[in-house]
Protein backbone atom coordinates (compact mmCIF):
# COMPACT_ATOMS: atom_id res chain seq x y z
CA UNK A 1 0.00 0.00 0.00
CA UNK A 2 2.84 2.55 0.67
CA UNK A 3 5.04 1.63 -2.14
CA UNK A 4 1.63 2.52 -4.25
CA UNK A 5 0.81 5.46 -2.74
CA UNK A 6 4.83 6.37 -3.21
CA UNK A 7 4.09 5.57 -7.01
CA UNK A 8 1.15 7.64 -7.22
CA UNK A 9 2.99 10.50 -5.30
CA UNK A 10 5.94 10.31 -8.15
CA UNK A 11 3.62 10.27 -11.01
CA UNK A 12 2.24 13.52 -9.81
CA UNK A 13 5.10 15.05 -9.41
CA UNK A 14 6.41 13.83 -12.55
CA UNK A 15 3.19 15.17 -14.09
CA UNK A 16 3.66 18.69 -12.60
CA UNK A 17 6.97 18.59 -14.14
CA UNK A 18 5.68 17.88 -17.85
CA UNK A 19 2.98 20.68 -16.95
CA UNK A 20 5.62 23.23 -16.31
CA UNK A 21 7.52 22.70 -18.62
CA UNK A 22 5.23 22.80 -21.60
CA UNK A 23 3.41 25.60 -19.66
CA UNK A 24 7.27 27.18 -19.79
CA UNK A 25 6.40 27.98 -23.64
CA UNK A 26 8.99 29.56 -25.86
CA UNK A 27 10.87 32.39 -25.47
CA UNK A 28 9.06 35.92 -27.10
CA UNK A 29 10.00 37.74 -29.83
CA UNK A 30 13.03 40.49 -28.80
CA UNK A 31 14.23 43.29 -30.90
CA UNK A 32 17.84 44.09 -30.86
CA UNK A 33 18.91 46.00 -28.36
CA UNK A 34 21.76 48.12 -26.89
CA UNK A 35 23.79 46.57 -23.84
CA UNK A 36 22.95 47.76 -20.46
CA UNK A 37 20.12 50.59 -21.85
CA UNK A 38 18.75 47.87 -23.73
CA UNK A 39 15.89 49.08 -25.43
CA UNK A 40 15.27 51.88 -23.47
CA UNK A 41 17.38 53.48 -25.41
CA UNK A 42 14.96 52.68 -28.31
CA UNK A 43 11.43 53.52 -26.99
CA UNK A 44 12.44 55.75 -24.32
CA UNK A 45 14.04 58.73 -26.42
CA UNK A 46 10.93 59.93 -27.48
CA UNK A 47 10.25 60.82 -24.02
CA UNK A 48 13.20 62.72 -23.02
CA UNK A 49 13.33 64.33 -26.57
CA UNK A 50 9.83 64.55 -27.61
CA UNK A 51 9.26 65.62 -31.14
CA UNK A 52 12.61 63.79 -32.36
CA UNK A 53 11.14 60.56 -32.18
CA UNK A 54 7.98 58.29 -31.56
CA UNK A 55 6.26 58.51 -28.31
CA UNK A 56 7.20 55.37 -26.47
CA UNK A 57 3.57 53.72 -26.41
CA UNK A 58 3.91 54.45 -30.34
CA UNK A 59 7.30 53.10 -30.60
CA UNK A 60 6.59 49.88 -28.81
CA UNK A 61 3.96 49.55 -31.11
CA UNK A 62 5.75 49.84 -34.15
CA UNK A 63 8.38 46.99 -32.96
CA UNK A 64 5.31 45.36 -32.26
CA UNK A 65 4.56 45.38 -35.75
CA UNK A 66 8.12 44.88 -37.06
CA UNK A 67 9.70 42.08 -38.16
CA UNK A 68 11.48 41.49 -34.80
CA UNK A 69 8.28 42.19 -32.78
CA UNK A 70 5.24 40.58 -32.75
CA UNK A 71 1.59 40.82 -30.12
CA UNK A 72 3.56 39.44 -27.63
CA UNK A 73 7.56 40.36 -27.44
CA UNK A 74 9.94 41.23 -25.05
CA UNK A 75 11.87 44.33 -24.24
CA UNK A 76 14.71 45.03 -22.14
CA UNK A 77 13.85 48.32 -19.83
CA UNK A 78 16.90 49.99 -18.15
CA UNK A 79 17.63 47.63 -15.36
CA UNK A 80 13.72 45.12 -16.32
CA UNK A 81 12.54 43.10 -18.74
CA UNK A 82 9.18 43.25 -19.84
CA UNK A 83 6.68 41.47 -21.76
CA UNK A 84 5.07 43.78 -24.13
CA UNK A 85 1.43 42.55 -25.31
CA UNK A 86 0.17 44.46 -28.29
CA UNK A 87 -3.02 42.83 -28.88
CA UNK A 88 -6.96 41.97 -27.64
CA UNK A 89 -6.39 38.31 -27.45
CA UNK A 90 -2.63 38.45 -25.85
CA UNK A 91 -4.48 40.86 -23.11
CA UNK A 92 -7.07 38.13 -22.91
CA UNK A 93 -5.23 35.49 -22.47
CA UNK A 94 -2.44 37.46 -19.98
CA UNK A 95 -4.97 39.36 -17.63
CA UNK A 96 -8.48 37.08 -17.54
CA UNK A 97 -7.11 33.57 -18.52
CA UNK A 98 -4.06 33.54 -16.84
CA UNK A 99 -5.10 36.46 -14.28
CA UNK A 100 -4.18 35.00 -11.15
CA UNK A 101 -0.16 34.51 -12.41
CA UNK A 102 -0.21 37.66 -13.75
CA UNK A 103 -1.97 39.74 -11.02
CA UNK A 104 1.19 41.51 -9.04
CA UNK A 105 1.86 44.99 -9.23
CA UNK A 106 5.72 46.21 -9.62
CA UNK A 107 6.98 48.34 -7.52
CA UNK A 108 9.86 51.07 -8.57
CA UNK A 109 11.23 53.40 -6.25
CA UNK A 110 9.36 56.03 -7.19
CA UNK A 111 5.91 54.49 -6.79
CA UNK A 112 7.11 53.12 -3.77
CA UNK A 113 7.60 56.40 -1.75
CA UNK A 114 4.38 57.03 -3.05
CA UNK A 115 2.24 54.03 -1.84
CA UNK A 116 4.26 53.95 1.62
CA UNK A 117 6.05 50.58 0.19
CA UNK A 118 3.02 49.02 -1.77
CA UNK A 119 -0.32 49.89 0.32
CA UNK A 120 -4.12 50.40 -0.82
CA UNK A 121 -4.66 49.15 -3.76
CA UNK A 122 -1.28 49.62 -4.99
CA UNK A 123 -0.06 46.25 -3.22
CA UNK A 124 2.42 44.78 -4.90
CA UNK A 125 1.04 41.02 -4.51
CA UNK A 126 -2.65 40.40 -3.99
CA UNK A 127 -3.17 39.13 -0.26
CA UNK A 128 -6.70 39.10 2.44
CA UNK A 129 -5.98 42.70 2.67
CA UNK A 130 -5.87 43.74 -0.69
CA UNK A 131 -8.97 41.10 -1.49
CA UNK A 132 -11.14 43.08 1.57
CA UNK A 133 -9.85 46.28 0.24
CA UNK A 134 -11.20 45.34 -3.59
CA UNK A 135 -14.40 43.83 -1.89
CA UNK A 136 -15.04 46.92 0.22
CA UNK A 137 -14.18 49.36 -3.16
CA UNK A 138 -17.17 47.56 -5.51
CA UNK A 139 -19.66 47.24 -2.35
CA UNK A 140 -19.55 50.62 -0.41
CA UNK A 141 -16.77 52.67 -2.11
CA UNK A 142 -17.57 52.87 -5.80
CA UNK A 143 -21.04 50.94 -5.24
CA UNK A 144 -23.89 52.28 -7.60
CA UNK A 145 -25.73 53.61 -4.85
CA UNK A 146 -23.05 56.13 -3.41
CA UNK A 147 -22.12 57.07 -6.33
CA UNK A 148 -25.74 57.68 -7.50
CA UNK A 149 -26.05 59.98 -4.53
CA UNK A 150 -22.57 61.77 -4.99
CA UNK A 151 -24.17 62.70 -8.63
CA UNK A 152 -25.54 65.95 -7.16
CA UNK A 153 -22.48 67.24 -6.13
CA UNK A 154 -20.21 65.95 -9.08
CA UNK A 155 -23.30 67.97 -11.32
CA UNK A 156 -22.55 71.19 -8.85
CA UNK A 157 -19.05 71.08 -9.63
CA UNK A 158 -19.14 70.62 -13.57
CA UNK A 159 -21.30 73.96 -13.82
CA UNK A 160 -18.95 75.55 -11.17
CA UNK A 161 -16.32 74.48 -14.31
CA UNK A 162 -18.30 76.08 -16.48
CA UNK A 163 -19.06 78.95 -14.43
CA UNK A 164 -15.04 79.90 -14.32
CA UNK A 165 -14.69 79.19 -17.76
CA UNK A 166 -17.04 81.58 -19.15
CA UNK A 167 -15.84 84.25 -16.78
CA UNK A 168 -12.22 84.22 -18.14
CA UNK A 169 -13.32 83.38 -21.47
CA UNK A 170 -10.14 82.40 -22.80
CA UNK A 171 -8.86 79.54 -20.64
CA UNK A 172 -5.57 77.64 -20.15
CA UNK A 173 -7.11 74.30 -19.59
CA UNK A 174 -5.18 72.27 -17.39
CA UNK A 175 -4.94 74.27 -14.08
CA UNK A 176 -8.72 74.54 -14.25
CA UNK A 177 -9.65 70.88 -15.25
CA UNK A 178 -7.60 69.73 -12.60
CA UNK A 179 -9.44 71.86 -10.44
CA UNK A 180 -12.42 70.67 -11.37
CA UNK A 181 -11.73 66.95 -10.77
CA UNK A 182 -9.60 67.82 -7.13
CA UNK A 183 -13.36 69.20 -6.52
CA UNK A 184 -15.00 66.55 -7.03
CA UNK A 185 -12.56 64.20 -5.62
CA UNK A 186 -12.52 66.34 -2.33
CA UNK A 187 -16.13 66.36 -2.52
CA UNK A 188 -16.44 62.48 -2.89
CA UNK A 189 -14.06 61.90 -0.08
CA UNK A 190 -14.41 64.57 2.38
CA UNK A 191 -17.34 66.53 1.62
CA UNK A 192 -15.52 69.61 1.08
CA UNK A 193 -13.78 71.71 -2.24
CA UNK A 194 -11.84 74.45 -2.51
CA UNK A 195 -13.46 77.87 -4.68
CA UNK A 196 -11.51 78.99 -8.25
CA UNK A 197 -10.10 82.45 -8.28
CA UNK A 198 -13.17 83.57 -9.88
CA UNK A 199 -15.41 82.65 -7.39
CA UNK A 200 -15.84 84.11 -3.66
CA UNK A 201 -13.91 82.41 -0.80
CA UNK A 202 -16.28 80.68 1.15
CA UNK A 203 -14.06 79.51 4.19
CA UNK A 204 -12.54 76.76 2.86
CA UNK A 205 -10.35 74.52 5.21
CA UNK A 206 -7.03 75.74 3.88
CA UNK A 207 -5.19 71.97 5.03
CA UNK A 208 -7.81 70.77 2.00
CA UNK A 209 -6.16 73.64 -0.22
CA UNK A 210 -2.62 72.84 0.75
CA UNK A 211 -3.70 68.80 0.42
CA UNK A 212 -4.74 69.42 -3.76
CA UNK A 213 -1.32 71.27 -3.94
CA UNK A 214 0.83 68.80 -2.28
CA UNK A 215 -1.09 66.26 -4.29
CA UNK A 216 -0.32 67.77 -7.54
CA UNK A 217 3.39 68.62 -7.01
CA UNK A 218 3.68 64.62 -5.93
CA UNK A 219 2.30 63.92 -10.03
CA UNK A 220 4.65 66.47 -11.15
CA UNK A 221 7.75 64.67 -9.42
CA UNK A 222 5.93 61.13 -10.32
CA UNK A 223 6.09 62.02 -14.01
CA UNK A 224 9.62 63.99 -14.07
CA UNK A 225 11.60 62.47 -16.72
CA UNK A 226 13.98 62.11 -14.09
CA UNK A 227 12.66 59.96 -11.87
CA UNK A 228 11.47 57.75 -14.14
CA UNK A 229 14.99 57.01 -15.67
CA UNK A 230 16.17 56.43 -11.88
CA UNK A 231 13.52 54.00 -11.63
CA UNK A 232 14.11 51.90 -14.38
CA UNK A 233 17.93 52.01 -14.95
CA UNK A 234 19.23 52.12 -11.49
CA UNK A 235 16.25 51.36 -9.12
CA UNK A 236 18.66 50.59 -6.36
CA UNK A 237 20.53 53.61 -6.41
CA UNK A 238 17.09 55.33 -7.06
CA UNK A 239 16.74 56.78 -3.63
CA UNK A 240 18.81 58.77 -3.85
CA UNK A 241 17.29 61.11 -6.06
CA UNK A 242 14.19 61.11 -4.06
CA UNK A 243 14.63 63.05 -1.79
CA UNK A 244 11.80 65.87 -2.94
CA UNK A 245 9.52 63.19 -3.24
CA UNK A 246 10.10 61.84 0.38
CA UNK A 247 9.33 65.19 1.73
CA UNK A 248 5.97 65.70 -0.19
CA UNK A 249 4.51 62.37 0.52
CA UNK A 250 5.21 63.11 3.86
CA UNK A 251 3.32 66.03 3.92
CA UNK A 252 0.68 64.87 2.11
CA UNK A 253 -0.13 61.90 4.46
CA UNK A 254 0.01 63.99 7.25
CA UNK A 255 -2.66 66.34 5.73
CA UNK A 256 -4.58 63.31 4.71
CA UNK A 257 -3.86 61.83 8.27
CA UNK A 258 -5.21 65.11 9.81
CA UNK A 259 -8.59 65.19 8.44
CA UNK A 260 -8.96 61.34 8.97
CA UNK A 261 -8.36 61.78 12.74
CA UNK A 262 -10.62 64.80 13.05
CA UNK A 263 -13.39 63.02 11.47
CA UNK A 264 -13.16 60.02 14.06
CA UNK A 265 -12.79 62.21 16.73
CA UNK A 266 -16.28 64.14 15.38
CA UNK A 267 -17.70 60.72 14.79
CA UNK A 268 -17.30 59.29 18.40
CA UNK A 269 -18.29 62.57 20.08
CA UNK A 270 -21.57 62.90 18.15
CA UNK A 271 -22.02 58.92 17.55
CA UNK A 272 -22.55 59.38 13.86
CA UNK A 273 -19.53 60.12 10.64
CA UNK A 274 -20.45 62.58 8.79
CA UNK A 275 -22.55 62.91 5.79
CA UNK A 276 -21.72 59.27 4.18
CA UNK A 277 -19.23 60.31 1.74
CA UNK A 278 -15.92 57.99 0.91
CA UNK A 279 -14.20 58.89 4.37
CA UNK A 280 -17.06 57.30 6.56
CA UNK A 281 -17.33 54.57 4.11
CA UNK A 282 -14.09 53.70 4.52
CA UNK A 283 -14.23 54.23 8.38
CA UNK A 284 -17.16 51.81 8.39
CA UNK A 285 -16.02 49.17 6.62
CA UNK A 286 -13.68 47.57 9.05
CA UNK A 287 -9.82 48.63 7.32
CA UNK A 288 -7.14 49.53 8.90
CA UNK A 289 -5.74 52.55 9.29
CA UNK A 290 -3.07 52.21 6.68
CA UNK A 291 -6.15 50.61 3.86
CA UNK A 292 -8.37 54.33 4.71
CA UNK A 293 -4.98 56.13 4.48
CA UNK A 294 -3.78 54.64 1.15
CA UNK A 295 -7.05 54.33 -0.38
CA UNK A 296 -7.49 57.63 0.12
CA UNK A 297 -3.80 58.22 -1.73
CA UNK A 298 -4.88 56.21 -5.09
CA UNK A 299 -7.93 57.90 -4.99
CA UNK A 300 -5.60 61.03 -5.28
CA UNK A 301 -2.57 59.54 -7.82
CA UNK A 302 -5.27 57.85 -9.88
CA UNK A 303 -8.66 59.43 -9.69
CA UNK A 304 -7.53 62.94 -10.36
CA UNK A 305 -5.06 62.24 -13.00
CA UNK A 306 -6.80 59.86 -15.70
CA UNK A 307 -9.83 61.54 -15.63
CA UNK A 308 -8.63 65.15 -15.98
CA UNK A 309 -6.31 64.28 -19.10
CA UNK A 310 -9.00 62.58 -20.85
CA UNK A 311 -11.27 65.63 -19.98
CA UNK A 312 -8.33 67.60 -21.65
CA UNK A 313 -8.44 65.73 -24.40
CA UNK A 314 -11.95 65.46 -24.99
CA UNK A 315 -12.03 69.66 -25.04
CA UNK A 316 -9.53 69.46 -27.47
CA UNK A 317 -10.63 66.98 -29.93
CA UNK A 318 -13.90 68.46 -30.27
CA UNK A 319 -12.14 72.37 -30.80
CA UNK A 320 -10.66 70.73 -33.67
CA UNK A 321 -13.48 68.73 -34.63
CA UNK A 322 -16.43 71.26 -34.33
CA UNK A 323 -19.39 68.63 -36.17
CA UNK A 324 -18.38 66.21 -33.11
CA UNK A 325 -19.01 68.94 -30.61
CA UNK A 326 -22.01 70.19 -32.34
CA UNK A 327 -23.41 66.75 -32.50
CA UNK A 328 -22.98 66.09 -28.62
CA UNK A 329 -24.43 69.34 -27.80
CA UNK A 330 -27.93 68.80 -29.43
CA UNK A 331 -27.65 65.03 -28.10
CA UNK A 332 -27.56 66.81 -24.29
CA UNK A 333 -29.74 69.92 -25.10
CA UNK A 334 -32.66 67.39 -26.13
CA UNK A 335 -35.64 66.79 -24.00
CA UNK A 336 -34.79 64.23 -22.10
CA UNK A 337 -31.14 64.02 -23.36
CA UNK A 338 -30.57 61.27 -24.81
CA UNK A 339 -26.70 60.48 -23.99
CA UNK A 340 -26.00 57.87 -26.17
CA UNK A 341 -23.93 59.92 -28.38
CA UNK A 342 -22.61 62.18 -25.41
CA UNK A 343 -21.25 58.70 -24.51
CA UNK A 344 -19.74 57.67 -27.88
CA UNK A 345 -17.64 61.06 -27.36
CA UNK A 346 -16.89 59.88 -24.22
CA UNK A 347 -15.85 56.60 -25.69
CA UNK A 348 -14.11 57.85 -28.33
CA UNK A 349 -11.87 60.08 -26.54
CA UNK A 350 -10.91 57.21 -24.42
CA UNK A 351 -10.15 55.01 -27.56
CA UNK A 352 -8.25 57.90 -29.38
CA UNK A 353 -6.28 59.09 -26.53
CA UNK A 354 -5.94 55.90 -24.09
CA UNK A 355 -5.18 55.85 -20.73
CA UNK A 356 -2.12 54.17 -20.21
CA UNK A 357 -2.77 51.06 -18.17
CA UNK A 358 -0.12 50.11 -15.33
CA UNK A 359 1.91 46.99 -15.69
CA UNK A 360 1.27 43.73 -13.99
CA UNK A 361 4.18 41.20 -12.54
CA UNK A 362 4.10 37.39 -13.08
CA UNK A 363 3.33 36.06 -9.93
CA UNK A 364 5.12 32.73 -11.03
CA UNK A 365 6.12 30.65 -14.06
CA UNK A 366 3.75 31.28 -16.62
CA UNK A 367 3.09 31.77 -20.56
CA UNK A 368 0.92 34.48 -22.80
CA UNK A 369 -0.19 32.58 -25.96
CA UNK A 370 2.33 29.82 -25.27
CA UNK A 371 5.31 32.37 -24.83
CA UNK A 372 7.70 32.55 -21.84
CA UNK A 373 6.60 34.32 -19.01
CA UNK A 374 8.67 34.08 -15.79
CA UNK A 375 7.86 35.03 -12.34
CA UNK A 376 8.74 38.90 -11.26
CA UNK A 377 8.44 39.50 -15.12
CA UNK A 378 6.73 43.07 -16.16
CA UNK A 379 3.69 42.28 -18.59
CA UNK A 380 2.60 45.61 -20.05
CA UNK A 381 -0.44 46.10 -21.91
CA UNK A 382 0.15 48.69 -24.51
CA UNK A 383 -3.10 50.24 -24.75
CA UNK A 384 -2.15 52.69 -27.80
CA UNK A 385 -1.67 49.11 -29.98
CA UNK A 386 -5.19 48.03 -28.60
CA UNK A 387 -6.70 51.19 -29.62
CA UNK A 388 -5.06 51.90 -32.92
CA UNK A 389 -4.76 48.01 -34.48
CA UNK A 390 -5.94 47.87 -37.67
CA UNK A 391 -7.73 44.14 -37.27
CA UNK A 392 -9.77 45.18 -34.85
CA UNK A 393 -10.96 48.84 -35.51
CA UNK A 394 -12.43 50.64 -38.83
CA UNK A 395 -10.51 53.39 -39.22
CA UNK A 396 -9.03 53.53 -36.06
CA UNK A 397 -6.71 57.00 -37.01
CA UNK A 398 -10.05 59.05 -37.41
CA UNK A 399 -11.56 60.48 -34.05
CA UNK A 400 -15.01 59.03 -35.08
CA UNK A 401 -17.76 59.19 -31.62
CA UNK A 402 -20.52 57.29 -34.47
CA UNK A 403 -18.25 54.55 -34.28
CA UNK A 404 -19.96 53.43 -30.95
CA UNK A 405 -23.46 53.70 -32.23
CA UNK A 406 -22.73 51.51 -35.37
CA UNK A 407 -19.94 48.73 -35.38
CA UNK A 408 -19.20 49.20 -31.80
CA UNK A 409 -22.53 48.97 -30.14
CA UNK A 410 -22.41 47.22 -26.94
CA UNK A 411 -18.78 47.17 -27.05
CA UNK A 412 -18.88 49.80 -23.89
CA UNK A 413 -22.49 50.01 -21.91
CA UNK A 414 -21.91 52.05 -19.38
CA UNK A 415 -22.65 49.46 -16.91
CA UNK A 416 -25.84 48.09 -18.85
CA UNK A 417 -26.49 45.31 -20.75
CA UNK A 418 -25.67 45.84 -24.37
CA UNK A 419 -28.51 47.09 -26.34
CA UNK A 420 -31.07 44.78 -28.59
CA UNK A 421 -29.19 44.42 -32.17
CA UNK A 422 -25.40 44.99 -30.39
CA UNK A 423 -22.77 43.25 -32.05
CA UNK A 424 -22.31 40.18 -29.42
CA UNK A 425 -18.28 40.68 -28.83
CA UNK A 426 -16.73 37.63 -27.49
CA UNK A 427 -14.55 38.54 -24.43
CA UNK A 428 -11.55 38.63 -26.17
CA UNK A 429 -12.41 41.02 -28.79
CA UNK A 430 -13.69 43.27 -25.67
CA UNK A 431 -10.18 43.34 -24.59
CA UNK A 432 -9.80 45.48 -27.22
CA UNK A 433 -11.06 48.59 -25.19
CA UNK A 434 -10.19 48.86 -21.53
CA UNK A 435 -9.52 51.88 -20.56
CA UNK A 436 -9.65 51.19 -17.24
CA UNK A 437 -7.69 47.72 -17.40
CA UNK A 438 -9.76 44.36 -17.12
CA UNK A 439 -9.38 40.97 -14.51
CA UNK A 440 -8.05 40.91 -10.84
CA UNK A 441 -5.74 44.49 -11.16
CA UNK A 442 -9.24 46.09 -12.90
CA UNK A 443 -9.89 49.97 -11.97
CA UNK A 444 -12.11 49.57 -8.66
CA UNK A 445 -13.26 53.68 -9.57
CA UNK A 446 -14.61 53.20 -12.94
CA UNK A 447 -18.03 53.76 -11.77
CA UNK A 448 -16.99 57.20 -10.08
CA UNK A 449 -14.41 58.27 -13.40
CA UNK A 450 -17.39 57.53 -15.71
CA UNK A 451 -19.72 59.19 -13.41
CA UNK A 452 -17.40 62.51 -13.50
CA UNK A 453 -16.65 62.81 -16.89
CA UNK A 454 -20.08 62.92 -17.92
CA UNK A 455 -21.14 65.29 -15.25
CA UNK A 456 -18.43 67.50 -16.65
CA UNK A 457 -18.78 66.90 -20.19
CA UNK A 458 -22.88 67.15 -20.19
CA UNK A 459 -22.08 70.88 -18.01
CA UNK A 460 -19.89 72.03 -21.07
CA UNK A 461 -22.26 71.07 -24.09
CA UNK A 462 -25.61 72.56 -21.67
CA UNK A 463 -23.95 75.85 -21.53
CA UNK A 464 -21.03 76.57 -23.60
CA UNK A 465 -19.08 76.37 -27.06
CA UNK A 466 -15.89 76.97 -27.07
CA UNK A 467 -12.91 76.67 -30.20
CA UNK A 468 -9.20 77.27 -30.44
CA UNK A 469 -7.33 80.34 -30.18
CA UNK A 470 -4.34 78.85 -32.06
CA UNK A 471 -3.38 75.66 -33.66
CA UNK A 472 -4.59 72.71 -31.27
CA UNK A 473 -2.08 70.55 -30.69
CA UNK A 474 -2.63 66.35 -30.29
CA UNK A 475 0.77 65.59 -29.76
CA UNK A 476 1.19 63.32 -26.84
CA UNK A 477 3.43 63.43 -23.48
CA UNK A 478 3.87 59.87 -22.00
CA UNK A 479 3.96 59.70 -18.06
CA UNK A 480 2.21 58.17 -15.81
CA UNK A 481 -0.94 58.55 -17.92
CA UNK A 482 -1.14 60.05 -21.27
CA UNK A 483 -1.31 63.89 -21.77
CA UNK A 484 -1.36 66.60 -23.91
CA UNK A 485 2.36 67.56 -24.72
CA UNK A 486 1.54 71.25 -23.75
CA UNK A 487 -0.83 72.35 -21.74
CA UNK A 488 -3.43 74.72 -23.79
CA UNK A 489 -5.61 77.38 -24.11
CA UNK A 490 -9.34 77.49 -26.14
CA UNK A 491 -12.14 80.22 -26.27
CA UNK A 492 -15.24 79.63 -24.47
CA UNK A 493 -18.03 81.66 -24.69
CA UNK A 494 -22.34 81.09 -23.75
CA UNK A 495 -24.58 79.37 -25.64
Amino acid sequence: MAASRRLRVHVRCLGLLVARLVCAGRPAPRPAALPVFGHLADVGVGKLANGFASPPHVRMFELAQSAQGGEVMELQMGAQEWTVLSSPRAVHDAFVVKGGDLAGRPMVPSMAVSSGGGQGFARERPDAGLRSLRRAAFTELFSPAQVARARVELDAEAEALVRHLLAVGVVELRPALRRCVCNMVVRYAFSARVPYATEPSDGTDERVRELMETADAVWEQLTAPAITAADLLAPTLAGATHGELRKLVARRDALLRALIDERVAGGAASGVRGDGDMLDRLLGAGLTDAQVLYSLVDLFIAGVNTVSATLEWALLLTARHAHAQATARRAALEPGADLAYVRALIDETLRFKPPLLLPRMALRDTDVLGFAVPAGRVCFANSHALSFGAAQWTEPERFRPSRWLREERGLSTWGEDAPAGAHAFTSEERAKFIPFSIGQRSCPGERLARAELEAATLALLRAARWDAVGTVDLREAYSLTLVPQSSQALRFQPL
